[in-house]
């Protein structure tokens, strides 16, 4: 009935009652969630686990919990717990894949989710999950199949004009990204995502009517992180372009507080020592010697063309002034090299072993 309230005084007169019950310390904790106390839903769901861990009911609204508090490990914990009671259950599955994207894990989430798809290729909402994932992949070709797919299923959705409106504006469409846009907005008003891609895309100008609503957005505790900080920038964009520069530098700066409490919630804050650590395996990885022993290498191919560089060195803007030509396709970024270093970061570690100094450049 919606009665959250009543139903965790209720829930927790039973667990009172007989603490071993795993029932009472399940509706506990969907009552909790109900009321947005994602802290004791969680405590009262892995109550309910420990009792019964062979619930997949329980594993997947502790991991909805879990999620809510940022610990994205915990809930794809969870889920995966869930998906092995329940293999078929597409909504598990999709909600794994969600998991698992926010810990930029997108091999495994694209398995999960293309599994959901086979199991129910009707459902829009695992359809915008795959469309998510494959953006977050940087497959942009393929996430603008999967919305063109998903848009079929569901041309109301918001949410995938929006990506739509990414994947153009990755292709270079830009003038159909801002049509993506504003069909996203004229179908869900109350979403801040697709007025921040027309400020990107040089449409600043249609935004301009809403910086009230754009301050509001940001300022509005009860929306999500995501549309929050989407405000913020799209808000900061607009007033920077109106040459009013201190109203968009505190735009920016109230958004860039929002981005590091969400990340540190979610324990992704840049870490100096371990970055240190990645720098020094690197110099220890590409010595003189392995370049050395490359030279020759290669296919002499002009195509494809690789731009390789380290990060803000001006690569995305090589890409972006090569793709204006017509006949070069811009294909977006890659991360293999990203993963490469990752392995030999960690192969590396693991030879240099523990209390041995690491090396030097």
């Amino acid at each position: 009935m919606g009665d959250f309230r009543a139903s965790a005084d209720a829930a927790g007169e039973a667990v009172a009652l007989n603490p071993a019950d795993a029932s009472a310390q399940f509706l506990l904790g969907s009552a909790r969630f109900g009321l947005n106390d994602a802290a004791g839903a969680r405590e009262a769901l892995a109550a309910a686990i420990d009792l019964a861990p062979e619930s997949a009911d329980a594993q997947h609204y502790f991991a909805t919990a879990c999620a809510r508090l940022k610990d994205f490990s915990a809930a794809a914990a969870a889920l995966r717990e869930a998906v092995r009671l329940q293999p078929d259950n597409a909504e598990f599955l999709a909600k794994l894949g969600r998991m698992l994207c926010e810990l930029r894990d997108y091999t495994e989430a694209l398995r999960h989710l293309h599994r959901a798809i086979d199991l129910a290729p009707e459902d829009s909402r695992v359809h915008l999950a795959l469309v998510m994932a494959l953006w977050g992949a940087r497959e942009v070709e393929a996430t603008e199949a999967a919305c063109a797919n998903a848009l079929q299923l569901a041309p109301n959705a918001a949410e995938l004009w929006v990506y739509n409106g990414y994947c153009q504006s990755a292709l270079g469409r830009f003038a159909d990204a801002a049509e993506c846009y504003r069909k996203a907005i004229a179908l869900d008003p109350d979403i801040e995502t697709p007025r921040y891609g027309l400020a990107l895309s040089g449409h600043g100008a249609e935004v301009q009517p809403d910086v009230a609503r754009l301050l509001r957005a940001l300022e509005d505790a009860g929306k999500n992180e995501r549309e929050r900080l989407s405000a913020g920038h799209a808000l900061g964009a607009v007033l920077d372009r109106a040459g009013d520069y201190d109203a968009a530098w505190g735009a920016y700066e109230t958004a860039n507080r929002l981005a590091y409490a969400w990340h540190k919630a979610a324990g992704r804050l840049f870490d100096p020592l371990a970055f240190e650590s990645h720098v020094e395996v690197t110099i220890a990885n590409f010595s003189p010697t392995t370049f050395s022993a490359m030279t020759g290498l290669g296919y002499p191919s002009d195509l494809p063309v690789f731009v390789v560089g380290m990060p803000r060195s001006g690569t995305s803007l090589v890409e972006q002034i090569a793709s204006s030509h017509p006949n070069v396709f811009g294909a977006g970024e890659l991360d293999d090299l990203q993963a490469a270093v990752a392995r030999l970061d960690a192969g590396a570690a693991g030879r240099l072993g523990p209390g041995r100094d690491r090396p030097r450049g």
